[in-house]
């Protein structure tokens, strides 16, 4: 992309301001998550307690649902419910050979990134 000297340096230069850019609106990202994260638990709430499926506004609807999600598989939680089933078999280590097995056979990605620091 960059074959000259200045083509580098208007590249790093571009690169840092969109970086700069980035982090910025970042920023007033997570300040808008935070009051929707504050605003959503209040709507919950209210209609929860007054039992309202649905909001009908002119943007369309706000709907109250529930749903069920499980807990992420952890090392612990495996060896517990391995150790748990295979002592029925009088085995104890062979699920922690199972545990390690799984723990260690899952994929790995290698990634290339950039990031900028900024001084303090």
């Amino acid at each position: 992309m960059a074959q000259t000297k200045e083509e580098l340096v208007a590249v790093v230069r571009e690169w840092v301001t969109l970086e700069t850019e980035i982090k910025t609106l970042q920023k007033h990202i997570k300040e808008r998550r935070s009051r929707k994260k504050e605003l959503t638990g209040a709507l919950v709430n209210t209609m929860k307690s007054n039992e309202i499926d649905c909001f009908d506004i002119s943007d369309g609807k706000i709907i109250y649902s529930q749903n069920k999600v499980k807990a992420p598989v952890s090392k612990k939680h495996l060896l517990s419910c391995l150790s748990d089933y295979f002592k029925k078999s009088n085995d104890p280590s062979a699920a922690q050979e199972m545990t390690k097995y799984i723990l260690e056979s899952r994929d790995t990605k290698m990634k290339d990134n950039i990031r900028f620091k900024e001084p303090k």
